[in-house]
């Protein structure tokens, strides 16, 4: 039996992605760096509050909304 307690599925609109712990602690980083880069290219203010540690799932759904907000500013 195969032990799959350590893996992340994601729904996506063609089907579902399946991270292990370390993939999505890494795309998390991805995205936060992205997105720190994205509103500094944008003269985006962040507030300190948005900057807390988040888990993965939370993180990710938190990085993606500030990145809309940077959009519906900046567009």
């Amino acid at each position: 039996m195969v032990d799959n307690s350590h893996l992340f599925s994601v729904l996506c609109y063609n089907g579902t992605i399946t991270f292990s712990v370390e993939n999505i602690s890494i795309l998390l980083g991805m995205v936060r760096d992205y997105t720190m880069k994205f509103a500094e290219a944008n003269s985006f203010e962040i507030q300190e509050e948005d900057i807390k540690e988040y888990d993965e799932i939370d993180g990710l759904q938190h990085y993606l909304k500030i990145q809309k907000q940077i959009f519906e500013k900046c567009a």
